[in-house]
Formats: C-alpha cells, sequence, structure tokens
C-alpha cells in the first residue's frame, strides 16, 4: 500500500482521557478536541512514582498560536528566564527568597521577613516590609505633593502645612517694633525697653537692654 497512514488511539470528546487499561507502555493516545497527547508511564512499581495515564503536552495554545497558557501548579527548581513577565500576582504564594532580575536591577523577596528589596546597579534603592517603607537614596517627587501626612511626634519626623499652621499661628510677636516707645509690651505681654530701630550695616546708637521674652512652644 503506497503512502500508509499511521493512526494513534483518539478521542474527538473534549477533556476525555484514556484509562490505564487502554494503553500499552510506548503506545500513544490522541484527544483530537483539545490537542492532548497521552502515553502510559509505568514505574514497575518504584517507590513513591506513580504507574498512570500522563499528559504529554498538559498546556493549551491560543488560536493565534502565540502564546500557551498553563491551568494548573508548575513546580520549577530552577531559575525562570523571560523576557516579561504579565499579572498582577495576586495569587502567587511560597516564593520566599524568589527575584526578577535584568542585569544589575532586581526585585526580590526576602525569606526572613517577606520584605519587598528594591536594587538598581546591585546597590540597595529602597525595602519595603508590612509596616515600614525605607528609602536609601533622595527621593524626587517630580513636583507631585506628600498628601494624608500625620502630625510629626518625633524630633526626625515630617511635619503637614495643618500642623506648621497651627504651631505658627499666634505664637510670634505682631506689630510694628520700630513705632513701640518705652516700657510697651510685645504679643508674648513682656515690657520692651529701650528698643531702638536699626540696620544690619550700621551699629546701634546707643545701648540696647534685652529683654527675656519667653520661650516659644
Amino acid at each position: 500500500m503506497a503512502n500508509p497512514k499511521i493512526k494513534f488511539k483518539r478521542s474527538s470528546v473534549l477533556n476525555k482521557r484514556p484509562d490505564l487499561s487502554s494503553l500499552d507502555a510506548g503506545e500513544l493516545a490522541l484527544n483530537t478536541n483539545d490537542g492532548r497527547i497521552f502515553i502510559r508511564r509505568d514505574t514497575g512499581g518504584a517507590s513513591g512514582i506513580d504507574t498512570g495515564i500522563k499528559i504529554v503536552n498538559p498546556w493549551s495554545e491560543n488560536n493565534s498560536q502565540t502564546g500557551i497558557a498553563c491551568t494548573f501548579d508548575v513546580s520549577v527548581s530552577g531559575a525562570v528566564t523571560a523576557t516579561s513577565f504579565f499579572g498582577d500576582g495576586s495569587n502567587l504564594s511560597g516564593i520566599g527568597g524568589s527575584s526578577l532580575q535584568s542585569n544589575d536591577t532586581s526585585i526580590s523577596i526576602a525569606s526572613t521577613d517577606g520584605s519587598i528589596v528594591f536594587k538598581s546597579s546591585n546597590v540597595v534603592v529602597a525595602t519595603l516590609s508590612s509596616t515600614t517603607a525605607y528609602w536609601n537614596v533622595p527621593l524626587n517627587l517630580n513636583d507631585n505633593k506628600i498628601v494624608n501626612l500625620a502630625d510629626p511626634s518625633s524630633l526626625s519626623d515630617a511635619a503637614n502645612k495643618n500642623y506648621v499652621n497651627n504651631k505658627v499661628d499666634g505664637v510670634f510677636p505682631t506689630g510694628d517694633y520700630g513705632s513701640l516707645t518705652d516700657s510697651q509690651s510685645d504679643s508674648f505681654n513682656q515690657a520692651i525697653s529701650e528698643l531702638i530701630s536699626f540696620d544690619c550695616s550700621t551699629q546701634p546708637s546707643n545701648s540696647l537692654t534685652t529683654t527675656d521674652l519667653g520661650a516659644l512652644t
């Protein structure tokens, strides 16, 4: 017979797969509907390894034949290299110590506390934990605002505009000090004695009597 055709065991029913009794070792079976290929894996009773029907190509190819998709768990013991990754990562789990890296730039997840570490040129730029964001380089907001900033509680905290305004309003002395006369009081209710006018380029015409205006709070 010229040009004989060899056909494997097959089914056109979606998601149908052969059972163990329908395939011998070395045989192939096809599902022509979903494009799956099946073989029989016979381990000869090896401990911890099952004997059964296995899918050779468990992924799905899109209609344009430009990509594949997996709807099952994938276990990788080595490095995964790709030109790009897509998705929000909301279902990622068990990835302690993992990283995404391109040349000297990387995003890694610390295995000790789960914090995210950003590196550029092999230098740690920022570290994000569940409670704190640490920045190791100057932060340029590109003319944008920091919003919803809480009131400061320690000396190194940044202060929001409302906090500063509340501290400044009504605290500093007001009025034209040049028009005050001897023994008048400033807004701290402190007496002013022998206040005279002078600028930074000349010396006072006579001595000044200092007065303690009190501590700013």
